[in-house]
């Protein structure tokens, strides 16, 4: 067929997939990025104090929740076709490794390699430490 799914690169992980190292530079195309929609559950206050750099005055609050509510890049996102990719799998993760967390420090089970599993049990911790 004629048509290609593209899409960004950091969907294509969990595909299965990885863009080439090669073709980074060259998207296929470049969209407009989704806006992430403001949080309706919790809202900066000015009375709030943010950050380590906080002196305690309102010019220093301000500043903060300004330069926490711009975007960090252009808007655009690249997206990438599935010729620009190669066939990818997670990193082994040993029993001694630390667990691979994503920029949030969040971590993304789909990413984890195959052998490893989420155990959702009360008081697991307590036993895995014992062992």
């Amino acid at each position: 067929s004629d048509v290609e799914t593209a899409i960004p690169a950091t969907k294509w992980l969990y595909r299965g997939r990885k863009v080439k190292e090669s073709e980074v530079a060259k998207p296929i195309k470049r969209v407009k990025a989704r806006n992430k929609l403001p949080s309706k559950s919790f809202k900066a206050l000015k009375s709030y104090g943010v950050g380590n750099a906080n002196d305690g005055t309102e010019e220093a609050r301000e500043k903060i929740i300004e330069a926490a509510s711009k975007p960090l890049e252009d808007g655009m996102e690249d997206i990438y076709a599935s010729w620009q990719t190669d066939p990818w799998s997670p990193l082994p993760v040993g029993p001694n490794d630390t667990i691979p967390a994503n920029e949030h420090n969040n971590i993304e089970l789909a990413l984890l390699n195959p052998g490893l599993v989420h155990i959702d049990e009360r008081h697991v911790a307590k036993v895995a430490k014992k062992l």
